[in-house]
């Protein structure tokens, strides 16, 4: 358990660095920051949308192999994201 809460630490540490560097990050693109205020209402929008999906499959499978397949998915993500030429 302490092994799965600290890569949750690591994960939101992730999002929580993106945060305040993705307008230069946009801007390293020519994005608007029109673009930007989309891109952060996106996430919020996902977040309300998957979170009762998420909880859903949590009670079914079990917590802990939700979370580790959501962490997988988001550690691709920033993968992806790191080798984007484009936003």
């Amino acid at each position: 358990m302490p092994a799965l809460i600290l890569i949750v630490f690591i994960d939101l540490l992730g999002f929580g660095l993106i945060i305040p560097i993705l307008p230069f990050y946009a801007e390293h693109f020519g994005a608007s920051p029109g673009i930007v205020t989309l891109l952060m209402a996106s996430y919020s929008l996902m977040q309300f949308i998957a979170a009762p999906i998420i909880g859903s499959l949590s009670d079914q499978y079990g917590r802990r192999k939700v979370i580790l397949i959501s962490l997988a998915g988001t550690c691709v993500a920033y993968v992806l994201m790191a080798y984007a030429s484009t936003l």
